[in-house]
């Protein structure tokens, strides 16, 4: 199955770092919307999306709530894991900039099925808890995931880290998490010097810069997210015209 995953940050000219999700719009002047043509033309040329045949799904405010949007539909035996997920967005959503990866690979990883589907319940520091800055690794270490495509923004800044990528190579086109003995503090800047104790399902991954993706292939749900503190006010009609090709569940 296919899981079409959105950012609104994704049809905007620039791309906002280092910001908050949680707290004010991006203000105008920072960057720019994509003009409503434009936004049609990649929607249905790029993406394959009819207003026609519209795909189940739904519009979140933040990017992490397509986790609890996709467990929802794996409980519910709508959607069966491990899907393939297309992430088309203005960054990777992999934890880059924080210390998820250091608490997945140390702890998260042995923990139980039930444990590891509600990472919200966890308490843990904030720089590790699930976020949308993060929630597609906490995604790929619950085993939902087989294949992961991050269609990539024409402004992208590289927020892959070599240590979720078999071989530490980001180029390699795999992800492979690494377990590390339980509680082991692990040095972000020598985690060359430790050894894993075993090594998580493969997952494919392929990165494409935005107008270089073309989808030919059938769609099952699809999930945007508005992501406020990375958009602008004036990029919301855009929400509208996406709404077009969603059928809201």
């Amino acid at each position: 199955m296919r899981v079409l995953d959105i950012d609104l940050d994704f049809f905007q000219e620039g791309v906002a770092h280092f910001v908050s999700d949680y707290g004010d719009r991006l203000e105008t002047g920072d960057t720019s919307a994509w003009e409503k043509e434009r936004v049609v033309r990649y929607l249905e040329e790029n993406l394959g999306l009819s207003k026609v045949n519209k795909i189940k799904g739904r519009i979140v405010e933040h990017h992490d709530e397509a986790f609890y949007f996709w467990r929802e539909l794996i409980s519910k035996n709508l959607l069966v894991a491990p899907f393939e997920v297309i992430h088309v967005d203005a960054h990777a959503d992999l934890g880059f900039g924080d210390l998820s990866w250091k608490y997945i690979m140390t702890e998260y990883l042995y923990l139980s099925e039930e444990e590891k589907a509600y990472p919200e319940n966890i308490d843990i520091d904030k720089f590790m808890k699930i976020s949308c800055g993060n929630y597609l690794l906490y995604a790929i270490s619950n085993g939902w995931i087989e294949s992961l495509t991050y269609v990539i923004h024409p402004k992208w800044g590289q927020d892959l880290q070599a240590i979720l990528f078999k071989n530490k190579d980001v180029n390699s086109g795999v992800i492979q998490l690494k377990k590390f003995n339980r509680g082991e503090k692990v040095d972000f800047w020598k985690f060359a010097e430790y050894k894993p104790v075993a090594y998580e399902k493969q997952v494919k991954f392929a990165g494409i810069f935005g107008e270089q993706y073309v989808n030919k292939e059938i769609v099952d749900f699809l999930d945007l997210s508005i992501s406020p503190g990375y958009t602008m006010k004036e990029t919301d009609f855009i929400i509208d015209i996406i709404k077009e090709y969603i059928e809201i569940i």
